[in-house]
């Protein structure tokens, strides 16, 4: 009797260890499922957020060009924004340009001091956001240093011969592209900041976006931040086309009607 105890309470002891082992698998598992629900509900969470922030930045700059746009139609003096006059000659350093003119692509560029003053009025009375204004016959700008160009190596420029843009406007992009330089890799860019002629000390940016400021700080990371700036130069181009297909259709019915 006492053997068939013994061995019913052996039975029973096996059983529990292996209920146990499974509940130990199940809560393994439901660990990890729990985790990965974690995990996508944190990822869901930062997409939702970037999209917000993304759509009130695109408003944001919506809204900006709006502004823009009647202060030309308002005053003859006004030329426009920084992002809007000037293009990258090559692609592959839209990056890399939109770091170096962060600060003044929503900068506008005006004919003069008085047609800034009659801006700013107007923005007051409009009660819309303040801008950055650049006159064109005050700015303090000169072109980049002669000196640094020769000095550069292959696969370094100067910020400002990675720029198309038209002549008038050429004080002001001195202005906010200095003696900036960009290079291809960030090791050509810390070679050139941290080793090169101290006598040469200029902003430089790396084509991944990478910058290293004259007096050595370094900043880098993450490039998305700046999608919906890089944007801007494709959107500048799309506008473009838009205004040439607009423009050949309006020939193109005016040439059917003169065959008619």
């Amino acid at each position: 009797t006492d053997s068939k105890v013994v061995q019913t309470l052996g039975h029973q002891k096996q059983k529990l260890e292996s209920d146990l082992k499974d509940v130990e698998v199940r809560y393994q598992q439901e660990r990890g499922h729990r985790k990965k629900l974690e995990e996508a509900d944190e990822h869901l969470r930062n997409e939702l957020s970037s999209m917000q922030s993304d759509d009130h930045r695109k408003k944001t700059e919506d809204r900006s060009k709006k502004h823009v746009e009647k202060l030309k139609a308002t005053f003859s003096g006004v030329v426009g924004r920084i992002s809007d006059l000037c293009k990258t000659r090559q692609k592959a350093y839209d990056l890399a340009m939109t770091v170096v003119l962060e600060n003044h692509l929503e900068s506008i560029v005006v004919d003069n001091l008085d047609t800034v003053h009659k801006c700013i009025e107007h923005l007051k009375e409009q009660k819309w956001s303040p801008m950055t204004f650049l006159p064109l016959d005050t700015i303090s700008a000169k072109p980049p240093d002669e000196k640094l160009r020769e000095a550069t190596a292959q696969n370094v420029k100067l910020a400002l011969d990675l720029l198309e843009f038209d002549e008038p406007v050429t004080k002001a992009m001195w202005y906010v592209c200095g003696n900036t330089v960009v290079t291809d890799t960030l090791e050509q860019a810390k070679a050139l900041a941290y080793n090169g002629d101290p006598k040469f000390r200029v902003k430089v940016v790396s084509k991944d976006g990478s910058l290293i400021s004259k007096s050595g700080i370094m900043t880098g990371g993450d490039a998305s931040i700046f999608t919906s700036k890089l944007q801007r130069w494709q959107a500048a181009d799309t506008d473009k086309l838009k205004e040439k297909y607009q423009s050949n259709a309006a020939q193109f019915e005016t040439s059917k009607g003169k065959v008619r």
